[in-house]
């Protein structure tokens, strides 16, 4: 296969994590009026259902850092795939609102390791002139997402009895493409570097660069794992960050950015979207 055409392919198999961000955190909008009715379900109960999947990401999006440095990006990609099918699964055949919040957190915990696994991963196969481009395919198919989950909110509405049961379970069929996609995508050239011989991580590069392309970065690959070696503790990196202003100027804006976005509301407005409509 053509390295630019395998490259297109490995894209999209891992920015699928993002679309299944997406539509994983919009479905819930337009399910809860259906579900709120089969379960009669109290305003507590609403609100863990809606939160179990956002809360449960967010914690797992920290514990996804260290597990992707410790077992590779293909296996969590594959582990949060495989949590997506379950999770689907599960909420497609509840019966009682328990099991739909279990459901609903193990989809959360999905999303977290897939949030910090696939712009890794893409950035990290990625060949450097086009890396941004690549990377924005994430971003890209999380909007794809949640205009889906739109849709087959829409789809779905008319059969109010069991109308939800596939708005939340059609997330399966996008996380098998990528749990089976991906069992024949390579792991990440950069963990292989500082975890197998040199000669994997040529491997890997030779299958998705040209030949131009190739020799130059397994030399950048290599003085990465000759200054893994010399690195200072994580703690030590956090202090240097916050002791050069510029480092720390940007952090801070980059951190408030986020946290201005949050708090705004707009994600509570995507939430209850249909309900408030």
């Amino acid at each position: 296969m053509d390295y630019q055409v395998f490259m297109g392919f490995l894209v999209f198999l891992s920015a699928i994590g993002g679309f299944l961000f997406g539509y994983d955190t919009g479905v819930v909008s337009g399910a809860m009026i259906q579900v709120k009715e089969y379960f009669e379900l109290s305003d507590v109960w609403q609100e863990l259902i809606v939160s179990a999947t956002v809360g449960t990401a967010g914690l797992f999006s920290l514990v996804g850092a260290y597990l992707n440095d410790r077992f590779g990006r293909k296996p969590i990609t594959l582990l949060a795939s495989a949590l997506f099918t379950v999770g689907a699964v599960v909420m497609g055949v509840a019966e009682t609102k328990g099991v739909l919040l279990v459901g609903r957190l193990v989809v959360g915990v999905g999303l977290g390791l897939a949030s910090m696994t696939t712009p890794m991963y893409i950035g990290e196969m990625a060949p450097a002139e086009i890396r941004g481009q690549l990377v924005t395919t994430n971003q890209i198919m999380i909007t794809l997402g949640a205009l889906s989950a739109a849709l087959v909110d829409g789809l779905f509405s008319y059969d109010e009895r069991n109308g939800w049961r596939f708005m939340l379970g059609l997330s399966g069929v996008p996380s098998l493409v990528q749990f089976f996609g991906f069992l024949f995508m390579p792991e990440s050239p950069r963990y292989l570097i500082t975890k197998r011989p040199v000669e994997v991580a040529a491997g890997v590069l030779a299958r998705i660069r040209s030949e131009t392309d190739f020799q130059p970065e397994l030399d950048d690959l290599i003085r990465y794992k000759n200054e893994q070696m010399t690195r200072p503790s994580q703690w030590k990196c956090l202090k240097m960050c916050f002791s050069r202003r510029n480092t720390t100027r940007a952090l801070v804006v980059g951190c408030m950015l986020q946290i201005i976005q949050q708090a705004s509301g707009i994600n509570t407005v995507m939430y209850y979207s249909a309900s408030i409509v």
